[in-house]
């Protein structure tokens, strides 16, 4: 872990920090993703760039992600990654892997740190599904050698039980990445 910048505590607030942390296991962090989200990491290694500026309340971040090899499996509880992104989280890693199977995420963050209606959680979950919904997919993998979309519409077809069909297809018709 590195980190580097400044911080001037007197009058107007202002930090502008810049971390970065490479090769991190991310195993480690199991536990508190299993009591976050309801998700076990098995596997992965983080790459992470993050800069963080304050002037006076107003916040703006950018975080630069690279994980490789990722994988994840359900844990009991309740499922706040799919409630909060609307996919379940291993769909989603299998969606996004890009080139040797990493995943390779820009997110930017803003707010107002003084603002009441200002949720730190919320701004963080909010700047991941905006990133998801727009990531740009290299490789679009045939569907049906995706296990976990492959589960997902066989459940769906079923509540259908032969009176409608489940279509997927990638959306976009431009070159992505």
């Amino acid at each position: 872990l590195e980190v580097s910048g400044e911080i001037t505590p007197v009058g107007d607030f202002y930090a502008d920090l810049v971390a970065e942390l490479r090769d991190f296991p991310l195993p480690r962090v199991s536990p508190y993703a299993e009591s976050a989200i309801a998700w076990v990491i098995e596997r992965g290694r983080l790459i992470a760039r993050v800069q963080y500026k304050v002037e006076g309340a107003r916040l703006t971040a950018q975080n630069h992600i690279v994980v490789g090899d990722l994988a994840v499996g359900r844990a009991a509880g309740f499922d706040t990654a799919e409630q909060r992104l609307g996919l379940p989280l291993e769909m989603i890693v299998a969606l996004i892997k890009v080139g040797q199977g990493r995943i390779v995420l820009d997110v930017p963050v803003s707010g107002t740190l003084g603002d009441p209606q200002f949720d730190w959680s919320e701004t963080i979950w909010a700047a991941v599904r905006n990133v998801l919904v727009n990531v740009a997919v290299k490789d679009k993998k045939p569907i049906d050698s995706i296990p976990a979309l492959v589960e997902a519409v066989r459940k769906v077809a079923q509540e259908f039980n032969g009176s409608g069909r489940v279509l997927i297809r990638y959306s976009g018709t431009e070159p992505k990445a």
